[in-house]
């Protein structure tokens, strides 16, 4: 998780532990943080919180993404954004 942490900071800058917390909350259904990793789960590229819309039961937002600078401009936006829709289809219908 601190290699998450690290990576929103660096586009959003909030406090380690706010940011934790926020993370920590993470759960099977919403709200849910997706990771995109590479290098055997040692470097994190991107990752897209899902959030609950309150009026909506079958419904979310994205409330954020974002993807490591140095990873941008080759997909991995549009994969984790992939990800994001298969996972809303799979574990949230």
């Amino acid at each position: 998780m601190k290699k998450t942490c690290e990576l929103i900071n660096s586009e959003w800058p909030r406090s380690e532990t706010a940011r934790m917390r926020s993370l920590e909350a993470s759960c099977d259904t919403l709200p849910c943080s997706l990771v995109l990793t590479t290098d055997g789960m040692n470097r994190v590229i991107a990752h897209c919180k899902l959030s609950q819309i309150p009026s909506k039961k079958m419904a979310c937002f994205i409330e954020s993404v974002v993807v490591d600078k140095s990873c941008r401009g080759q997909g991995f936006g549009k994969l984790i954004m992939k990800f994001a829709e298969d996972y809303c289809r799979i574990v949230l219908d």
